[in-house]
């Protein structure tokens, strides 16, 4: 398994997972996460709770599961979704 810590803009390859996490606005680096993403892989993202209609309504070629409540977070998410 190989791990990238750093900026996507610096990834040149496409990964099994893609995780965006305090991303004040993630819905404009949604669409770059989804293109590191390979076909099958999944993204994951740790979204405020009040955020994950939103992102199921954006127009990106993931299928979302449910949402996770975070425990002991103050309205915390986690959504995990594949690319079709």
């Amino acid at each position: 398994m190989k791990i990238f810590g750093y900026r996507a803009e610096s990834y040149r390859e496409t990964a099994d997972l893609v995780m965006l996490r305090a991303v004040e606005k993630f819905q404009e680096v949604l669409k770059m996460a989804v293109s590191l993403t390979s076909p099958g892989g999944r993204i994951g993202l740790m979204i405020g709770s009040g955020q994950v209609e939103l992102a199921k309504g954006l127009n990106v070629e993931i299928n979302w599961g449910d949402a996770v409540e975070i425990p002991c977070s103050n309205s915390r998410a986690l959504l995990v979704g594949a690319k079709s």
